[in-house]
């Protein structure tokens, strides 16, 4: 698969040097962002050890909360691309997506023989339906099991992730 880049180098000038002369947006921004970024501790991704792959997963919602999409993004031990895939859930909650991007990352894993692999999520809901289950009668429980028997296939280990800003990207593509 061939990616080419959205914009060219002329492209991505002409907006630095136009952002630049109209700082307004950014400023406002900045005062949005540090409210929001404020952290008592720094957050950032970690590459997984040699000859692993990570996945990173995650869902996205639009603002009328109607139109669900996922994605997610596959990296080597050197934080390098591999593979990433995004689609469009339909209109559902939000959680679904989550779900349905862990579902879809695992059957590309199993298809790609993509193992060893680190999976990992920002919705700390998923991450402890996997790792503890869910009850007879959940929703999910029909795709949980489904991932949970191509994750015995692969070798995975399913941690949650504060880290959230890769995966948004390639879902805003």
């Amino acid at each position: 698969m061939v990616v080419k880049p959205r914009f060219s180098k002329n492209e991505c000038e002409n907006t630095l040097e136009a952002s630049s002369k109209n700082p307004g947006h950014f400023n406002r921004y900045k005062k949005v962002a540090s409210k929001e970024l404020h952290a008592d501790h720094v957050v950032r991704w970690r590459c997984p050890e040699e000859k692993m792959l990570k996945l990173n997963v995650d869902g996205a919602v639009n603002i009328d909360g109607k139109q669900v999409g996922a994605g997610g993004i596959f990296r080597n031990h050197k934080g390098r691309w591999i593979q990433d895939f995004w689609f469009y859930v339909g209109a559902t909650e939000g959680d679904w997506a989550e779900l349905w991007g862990l579902h879809e990352g695992l059957r590309i894993a199993v298809r790609e023989r993509f193992c060893p692999l680190i999976i990992e999520s920002n919705f700390l809901k998923l991450v402890q339906a996997i790792n503890k289950g869910v009850g007879l009668y959940h929703p999910w429980r029909s795709i949980l099991q489904d991932c949970t028997s191509m994750m015995r296939f692969l070798s995975v280990s399913f941690i949650f992730s504060e880290k959230r800003t890769l995966v948004r990207t390639v879902l805003l593509r």
